[in-house]
């Protein structure tokens, strides 16, 4: 049926600063300059959500921080330092929990349920219990959303996120640390090599 649209969303963790096995440099070379960010198996969360007409939605990214702590006042700070195309929050372990999900509900899954003229929407997710709440069920369907839920255990199997798109998701992030730290590097010797006479 062409006109229901189907939306799924699914959490992932990302680590930080520990995720990269994989060190660059010139072939001969016999040391190789290590640059770390200082911050060794902390973690964010994300929840990528993407609809059957190809939409990506915007990415709900969960920081480990307090609800009124820095992190949180950065996002409404005049020199707001992340992208604006991407929705923030902060949860003590960086974890979705049911308040937070009532805020992807309101700033993600809302906002692109108002512009399609779908007849049939369903929300594709798994059986986490956040997500079998009964209140985040309501708000769900307050917005004349179905919700499907992947049964337990069968998440690696049915889940299409987990299958298809989160392990691309890390490669491309990682791809993009390895390349900032590049530039970053490269910047250093630029320097170095000025402050030589």
């Amino acid at each position: 049926d062409t006109s229901t649209v189907f939306i799924n969303m699914d959490q992932t963790a990302v680590m930080v600063g520990d995720g990269i096995r994989t060190t660059v440099t010139i072939r001969g070379e016999t040391s190789v300059q290590v640059h770390s960010m200082g911050i060794q198996n902390d973690r964010v969360t994300v929840a990528l959500t993407v609809a059957s007409t190809g939409k990506k939605l915007v990415p709900f990214v969960i920081f480990k921080g307090t609800p009124n702590g820095r992190i949180a006042r950065e996002f409404t700070s005049r020199e707001n330092p992340y992208p604006s195309r991407l929705v923030f929050a902060t949860q003590p372990s960086a974890w979705m929990t049911a308040p937070l999900m009532h805020q992807w509900i309101e700033h993600v899954l809302a906002p692109y349920v108002a512009t399609i003229g779908a007849s049939r929407i369903c929300l594709v997710l798994d059986s986490f219990s956040v997500h079998l709440r009964p209140t985040i069920r309501e708000s769900i369907a307050t917005l004349g959303v179905e919700t499907i839920y992947i049964p337990g255990g069968l998440t690696k199997d049915l889940q299409p996120l987990d299958i298809g798109v989160n392990a691309t998701f890390k490669h491309w992030l990682c791809e993009c640390l390895v390349e900032t730290q590049q530039k970053e590097a490269r910047s250093a010797i630029e320097q170095r090599h000025w402050l030589v006479p």
